[in-house]
């Protein structure tokens, strides 16, 4: 566990590393996001909302990632004989099922996973007791055998999606009618994340484009910066977009920005649109 610990030594020099690519916080706030219970976290979630949604979805996820071993985790815990150990794992798993049942975050259900590492263990031991009493060695070959299958065959549907290709298609779309020297103003946090896997991951980032998650509370920003008379930054590259490049954006976003008298112009693509000073040209 201390060893464990000590990996945070890794995520502090990335995280201060200027060389890493994308980065959506800085040390000092992602240190005490994962060091502290959250912001209101017990004001956020009720009694009622714990009962109703996140213990169904907890129990929901342990048995559909374990399936019938959660019955060798339950057996496990009884044939510990250790008593310091017992107690160890005990601690582990009432801590981290209070932190999961508590803790508020957009993908809270992540914080099920130390609860699950540490039933994983009791599972160890579980299945060491049954192979003792096994007649044959051979048994335990096939058990070894079988419960991948079985998770295999519970599971691979919910992992399977290689037919889930559309919003990649959109983004590939995108980025081949701008081609190159562009901000891409993105409508929200997941389109973005599209965006950054093909600018960082694909490569994409080396033909000058760049990707912002649009501010609609600034947008005037977006004018200033077509204009020249201001600079908009990328946090998560900690560096600002270069001047002087062209900007568009998806419909959502078109929307508005003609609202605050910028002209949307439309490209050979349905999916994107160009964005300008009116009667500029630029």
């Amino acid at each position: 566990m201390i060893l464990l610990g000590l990996i945070l030594g890794l995520l502090y020099w990335r995280t201060n590393d200027p060389s890493t690519p994308f980065l959506e916080t800085d040390t000092a706030r992602f240190l005490a996001f994962i060091t502290s219970p959250g912001s209101s976290a017990m004001a956020r979630f009720s009694i009622n909302e714990i009962l109703t949604n996140r213990l169904a979805r907890f129990f929901n996820y342990l048995w559909r990632e374990y399936y019938l071993l959660v019955f060798g985790g339950i057996l496990g815990f009884y044939t510990i004989r250790d008593k310091v150990l017992r107690r160890f794992i005990l601690i582990g798993l009432l801590s981290t099922f209070v932190v999961a049942m508590v803790r508020y975050a957009r993908e809270y259900d992540t914080y099920f996973l130390p609860f699950y590492v540490f039933f994983i263990i009791l599972v160890g031991y579980g299945l060491d007791w049954i192979a003792k009493r096994l007649p044959e060695p051979q048994h335990l070959a096939i058990i070894a055998l079988i419960i991948p299958i079985i998770m295999v065959s519970v599971n691979y549907h919910k992992v399977d999606h290689h037919d889930r290709t559309l919003w990649a298609r959109i983004t590939e779309k995108i980025l081949v009618t701008i081609d190159r020297d562009a901000l891409i103003l993105s409508p929200n946090y997941d389109n973005t994340a599209f965006f950054w896997y093909y600018l960082i991951g694909e490569d994409y980032e080396s033909k000058n484009l760049f990707v912002k998650q649009i501010d609609y509370q600034r947008l005037d920003r977006v004018k200033g910066y077509i204009s020249g008379e201001e600079e908009l930054y990328l946090g998560e590259q900690r560096k600002s977009v270069p001047p002087g490049l062209r900007v568009f954006t998806m419909k959502g976003p078109a929307r508005e920005l003609e609202k605050v008298g910028l002209e949307i112009l439309d490209t050979n693509s349905k999916y994107v649109f160009e964005v300008r000073l009116p009667d500029s040209g630029k």
